[in-house]
């Protein structure tokens, strides 16, 4: 597998929060029906989902259902697909795009509620978040990688460094008892007492790998390799990795995807050795039992147990991963961006060795850890006493532990009450991508498949020949008995000859029109 050989592709999960003008408490009902009012409104029905300038996705994914134990109910819950990219930089950058994309829609809704037909109040748009009653917002990656790679090597040498790159790689945030390990030693004994998480989004993995999405998620999903961003069967398939967070920092962003591809390099170039770290499928339960123990351990102690009765710390795997990708530097090719993520990973493991909260300059998750240590430094308590403590806040009387729950989500907010971009603005915090590239990829898609099916939207939209429905990543339905336009190369190489084909169908039935 050669880098040019790389495709990546983000699904990315946004919530809407909603607080009535005069702080009021509402019904459920009420509640549930205002986001989803206003979720709906983010989306231009006019329009296909398809059919935006840099060549993504923006839709209302379908409807969670709450499990029987929590309650009833169903939520929708905004998405925003990134087009094919080539590479992780490329990802990182429509990552944002997205963001902004997603953002533009929402100010424009949020900010005049009247004009749409929704109550006053206060509107903030989150990239990730919890209802903490079953539905999680997370981020779905997705990578090409050859057909050939058996399912059970993907979880015995991708998995290690899936479970252990929550040390660097996780949002960070603050998880209630339910949702927490029940091994833990630390563990508070009270509803209301709450936990700090390296990762939220591990506490949702309740499998090893499966097809699910929604229900026992699992570390790496497969069966659903033909949907989504459809691949050129049978020489590749597509791997969907759901176990991870959805992050505002570019910089961990563009590392994380670049280390898991370059990882998944290593499997497909055979480059892993017989004594690496590794997992098997009988250890289940294991494996799980370390992943959500080592989310909730900060100071990144948790030992994990691989195949062969090895036990290593979760950094000690991660620069395990580093070393064999620089051995086998000449048999990966590793391109100039390739090395770029290698001396960022390095300096991240670096930092996380010498001391986790020196990362909070790039990594959302350790700059919450600083944030949340110094509240409870301030009211002299702990996470076990934070629920017992009594604030003010805006006139009224909270627990600690409900402001650094407010907190939490403050974090994940992409609007101006979000504390993340506040920090991206005044410079406090490390960027990749500067405002005119975020608005340029906005307004172009990458050089891959996306570009083909922006241009043959444009021109079956402007010949009034688009089918209303039937699209896919790969397939462009006209109005016609004739076969679609397809493309089923994601890279790109074959966008010259796909569209000229695509160009030839719409003359045909535009000829046939005449002559009838």
């Amino acid at each position: 597998m050669l880098p040019e050989d790389v495709i990546i592709g983000f699904e990315q999960e946004f919530a809407i929060s909603f607080t009535p003008e005069d702080g009021t408490s509402l019904p459920e009902l009420t509640y549930r029906t205002v986001l989803k009012q206003a979720t709906e409104c983010l989306i231009d029905h006019r329009v296909l989902d398809y059919e935006n300038s840099m060549g993504g996705r923006i839709y209302i994914d379908h409807p969670l259902r709450v499990s029987q134990e929590l309650r009833r109910g169903f939520y929708h819950h905004l998405e925003a697909a990134t087009p094919e990219c080539r590479g992780a930089r490329e990802a990182a950058l429509y990552s944002r795009a997205a963001d902004a994309e997603i953002l533009g829609r929402f100010l424009r809704v949020c900010q005049n509620p009247k004009r749409f037909s929704l109550p006053q109040g206060s509107y903030h748009l989150l990239k990730a978040s919890t209802d903490w009653r079953g539905n999680w917002w997370g981020l779905h990656r997705n990578f090409r990688i050859p057909q050939r790679i058996p399912n059970e090597f993907l979880l015995s040498y991708l998995g290690p460094f899936l479970v252990t790159k929550v040390v660097w790689a996780g949002q960070g945030g603050i998880a209630p008892r339910l949702y927490g390990p029940k091994n833990l030693d630390s563990w508070p004994n009270s509803d209301k007492e709450i936990i700090f998480t390296l990762s939220p989004r591990a506490l949702a993995i309740q499998g090893t790998i499966s097809s699910e999405t929604t229900v026992r998620r699992p570390l790496i999903c497969t069966g659903r390799f033909s949907d989504y961003k459809s691949y050129d069967l049978p020489q590749w398939k597509r791997l969907q990795l759901i176990e991870g967070d959805p992050l505002l920092s570019d910089t961990i962003t563009y590392v994380e995807a670049g280390m898991t591809s370059l990882v998944l390099r290593l499997l497909a170039n055979n480059c892993f050795p017989r004594c690496f770290p590794r997992f098997e499928t009988y250890q289940y339960r294991e494996i799980l039992n370390d992943f959500h123990i080592l989310a909730c351990d900060p100071t990144l102690k948790t030992p994990i147990h691989f195949a062969s009765a090895i036990t290593l710390t979760a950094l000690e795997v991660q620069r395990r991963y580093l070393e064999l990708i620089w051995e086998n530097a000449d048999k990966l090719s590793l391109t100039a961006e390739d090395q770029d993520v290698l001396y960022r990973f390095e300096e991240i493991l670096r930092l996380l060795g010498q001391d986790p909260t020196l990362l909070a300059g790039v990594s959302e998750c350790w700059f919450k850890y600083l944030l949340f240590e110094k509240k409870l430094a301030q009211y002299n308590t702990s996470w076990d006493a934070c629920h017992e403590v009594r604030i003010e806040h805006h006139g009224k009387q909270i627990s600690l532990s409900e402001y650094l729950l407010m907190l939490h989500h403050q974090l994940t907010a992409l609007d101006d009450w979000g504390i993340w971009p506040q920090l991206v603005r005044s410079g406090r915090v490390e960027t990749l991508f500067s405002d005119e590239e975020v608005a340029e990829a906005r307004k172009h898609p990458p050089a891959t498949r996306a570009a083909w099916r922006v241009e043959v939207l444009r021109q079956a939209r402007r010949n009034r020949l688009l089918a209303p429905l039937g699209h896919s990543w790969s397939h462009i339905i006209l109005m016609s008995f004739d076969p679609a336009a397809v493309n089923n190369d994601p890279t790109g190489r074959s966008n010259t000859q796909a569209l000229r084909r695509a160009e030839e169908l719409i003359k045909k039935i535009l000829k046939e029109r005449l002559i009838v």
